[in-house]
């Protein structure tokens, strides 16, 4: 399974492996690392590529060379992977919040409408992150 923590490591090692922006490396060999797939690993870089951290220079079976894009130094210094889970649970916590203290305003239908709703979401990040709840 990909978790946030595989991202992470994949995301930690372009940055400790770059040279001038630039990162050419063994898929099978990282996966190795990581105790992974190397199929997992190119998946993460596909992602990564798509969000427009690194622009691929391209893959021959598993080796691939990639350019790194400023973005992703930023997104690496502000906790990467990780954060912006906490971020997506920060925002499911408050909207929770924000909801229970507004029950007086706006009826009890409409409150439990809404705090269904929510604990839907809840209840689908949950599975979608691997197991972690907002409380």
């Amino acid at each position: 399974m990909i978790t946030t923590e595989l991202k992470d490591s994949v995301l930690n090692y372009l940055i400790e492996n770059e040279n001038d922006l630039y990162v050419e490396f063994d898929g099978e060999t990282l996966a190795t690392q990581l105790q992974t797939s190397p199929s997992y690993v190119l998946a993460i870089i596909e992602d990564m590529a798509d969000r427009h951290f690194l622009q691929k220079e391209g893959t021959i079976g598993y080796n691939t060379m990639c350019w790194l894009k400023t973005k992703i130094f930023d997104f690496y210094k502000m906790g990467g992977y990780a954060f912006e889970e906490h971020i997506i649970e920060g925002n499911l916590i408050k909207l929770k919040l924000e909801i229970e203290n507004s029950e007086a305003n706006i009826g009890k239908p409409q409150y439990d409408k809404m705090m269904s709703a929510i604990m839907a979401i809840i209840g689908a990040y949950s599975i979608i992150s691997g197991g972690t709840k907002p409380s």
